[in-house]
């Protein structure tokens, strides 16, 4: 009943609610009918999906989004209510998983510059807006606050910005797609055309 409580003091106060489960890409079918239906109901709008250990593959987390909208968020009634998707890279797959997510129909998915977070790593945000800029996805926008808009456009800031929040401990490898120094670094030039793709994200 703690869950319960939680949420309703919060959206009795007016806070906007996101309820969160761990691993949910390993929970039963029927724990997360009951906990999300229950959250729903005392007020949540947004639940989050996570791929705490990095389990899913792209068809898992499809088919776990599609659940959750179908059995779940459109039996509660409410319209208003979205979907997230939180995955961790240990598979290798936490990209195309959030890509996957967001083709299910998720509204948001989480990330962090150039993947960095625990153990092997979140989903690498400016990975997946450059293949949702190339692959021409109308499935989601781009939200961002008017300052951070230049920072975005051609997604050089990793570079920069990656040193300087972890206090020089962690760095963009040279070979990370947003980084045009090394995208255009082929001895022949052949292999530079891709480039005006990453343009104007």
């Amino acid at each position: 009943d703690t869950h319960k409580q939680f949420v309703l003091l919060a959206a009795k106060h007016g806070m906007p609610v996101m309820y969160v489960t761990e691993d949910t890409t390993r929970a039963k079918p029927e724990t997360l009918k009951q906990l999300y239906s229950t959250a729903i109901s005392f007020g949540a709008k947004r639940i989050c999906l996570a791929d705490t250990v990095g389990h899913a593959t792209p068809e898992g987390a499809m088919a776990l989004v599609k659940f959750v909208l179908d059995e779940i968020v459109k039996p509660s009634g409410e319209d208003d209510v979205k979907v997230d998707w939180h995955g961790h890279n240990d598979r290798g797959f936490a990209v195309i998983n959030a890509i996957a997510a967001l083709e299910a129909g998720a509204a948001r998915v989480h990330g962090c510059a150039i993947g960095i977070g625990e153990r092997v790593g979140n989903a690498a945000i400016d990975q997946i807006m450059v293949n949702l800029k190339l692959n021409h996805l109308a499935i989601c926008k781009l939200h961002l606050h008017p300052s951070a808009v230049s920072h975005y456009r051609n997604l050089d800031w990793t570079e920069h910005l990656v040193p300087r929040i972890t206090c020089g401990r962690v760095f963009t490898p040279p070979f990370m797609t947003p980084i045009p120094t090394y995208r255009t670094g082929h001895s022949s030039r052949l292999h530079q055309w891709p480039d005006k793709n990453f343009v104007d994200i």
